[in-house]
């Protein structure tokens, strides 16, 4: 309570309430605090959704998602990199250079849509939707890419960018967007089924190969409506 107070202390602070129906018993205890005078809310505070904030766990996270630019580059490949040294990655586990990252997402793979998750002026999330390899007669199909820096996981970045990323599908004209996932990562097979909507529609067996064993990877997709 202290921390909360020296926080709100500051004259710049505005507070941000999420204004929906579920959290309205963590709005009336901001408004309780504010009447025992442990919370100090300034005339031009108001109790309603901002883009840059969300709740998980009971905590408000400012944290906020935009396009991502050619200036999240070194960012996102750091996150990428992250990944593949931690086999996270179905691209390899091999680092990638930031002009390899900048051919995969703007040259020659150029994603059809891709966003960066911001928090407190660091990117420590991006997402990308890329167009099938076979583009001649599957130009309707995508595949998903979503990293999220391991340090900032399990708070809600992840469906961020994936709410994001997945509204654009329609305006893309896209039919059906896929993603590979390790089959020894059910938290990640979890994240796309529950959080992103997709299934499970096939699995490749031994495909990728690293330190001497070989592992399955499956495929899930989601149909666009």
């Amino acid at each position: 309570m202290a921390i909360l107070r020296k926080h709100l202390q500051r004259p710049d602070v505005r507070i941000h309430l999420l204004a929906r129906q579920t959290n309205h018993r963590r709005i009336q205890r901001f408004k309780l605090l504010a009447r025992v005078g442990l919370l100090r809310v300034s005339e031009n505070a108001i109790l309603e959704p901002t883009r840059n904030e969300n709740e998980i766990g009971g905590r408000l996270m400012s944290y906020h998602v935009r396009p991502l630019r050619t200036g999240d580059l070194q960012s996102v490949t750091r996150i990428h990199n992250a990944a593949c040294r931690a086999r996270e990655s179905t691209e390899g586990t091999r680092a990638w250079s930031i002009n390899e990252m900048r051919e995969f997402l703007f040259a020659s793979h150029a994603s059809l849509q891709s966003f960066v998750c911001v928090e407190n002026g660091a990117v420590v999330g991006w997402t990308a939707l890329t167009p099938f390899r076979v583009k001649e007669d599957a130009k309707h199909t995508a595949e998903m890419s979503l990293y999220v820096q391991e340090s900032c996981r399990c708070r809600g970045i992840g469906s961020a960018l994936a709410h994001a990323l997945l509204k654009q599908a329609t305006i893309l004209d896209l039919h059906c967007i896929f993603v590979m996932v390790f089959k020894d990562m059910p938290a990640g097979i979890s994240f796309a089924e529950r959080n992103c909507g997709f299934s499970i529609t096939g699995c490749l067996p031994e495909l990728f190969a690293d330190g001497g064993k070989f592992y399955d990877i499956l495929v899930l997709e989601r149909l666009v409506q």
